[in-house]
């Protein structure tokens, strides 16, 4: 029983890093799109 739940919670924090790495790229984009606004 432990097992499975210690599985899940793994793959509950998996997604949660991949969304963070998601929105970090999506971050990025965004203020280079603002950066680049800006400069033109």
């Amino acid at each position: 029983m432990l097992e499975i739940k210690k599985s899940e919670n793994n793959d509950i924090d998996n997604l949660f890093i991949c969304l963070t790495i998601k929105q970090k790229d999506e971050w990025r984009g965004f203020l280079k799109q603002k950066h680049r606004i800006l400069t033109e």
